[in-house]
């Protein structure tokens, strides 16, 4: 349907108007709708139009932002039991990044407080003298 909207000439904002109606009257299986922005995806490059406006970027980060929150929550919740508040209120102000490195230690972490545990500052360390003869 996209595509034929595009090769009968509609603009890419008439074509999401039209998803946003769409978006408004109906909602996909999960599945579909993953197959469904991943062909979006791709006619769009192949139209070059790659071009999205600042709110859709901030929409998608938004959107990327949560998914990774609900993921993360599920995660913990499998592996640890019910989170306490102060857990919740670390994910629910947590960014992009921290969520990403709270997650890669998901799996080896043993006790929860592992998992947002912050790393200690390494210090330097003093320069090993070379070894050999002195004086020479």
């Amino acid at each position: 349907m996209v595509r034929r909207l595009y090769e009968r000439g509609y603009a890419r904002d008439d074509v999401l108007e039209l998803f946003r109606f769409l978006d408004w009257v109906l909602t996909l299986p999960p599945a579909l709708e993953a197959r469904f922005q991943t062909a979006v995806i791709e006619l769009e490059r192949e139209r070059q139009m790659p071009y999205i406006t600042s709110i859709e970027r901030m929409s998608i980060e938004k959107g990327r932002q949560e998914g990774e929150r609900v993921l993360l929550r599920r995660l913990l919740t499998q592996r640890f039991g019910p989170l306490p508040d102060g857990v919740e209120q670390q994910l629910h102000a947590a960014t992009v990044p921290d969520l990403e490195r709270w997650a890669d230690r998901v799996l080896d972490a043993q006790h929860l407080d592992e998992v947002f545990r912050t790393p200690a500052p390494t210090t330097p360390e003093a320069p090993v003298p070379p070894s050999g003869p002195r004086g020479a």
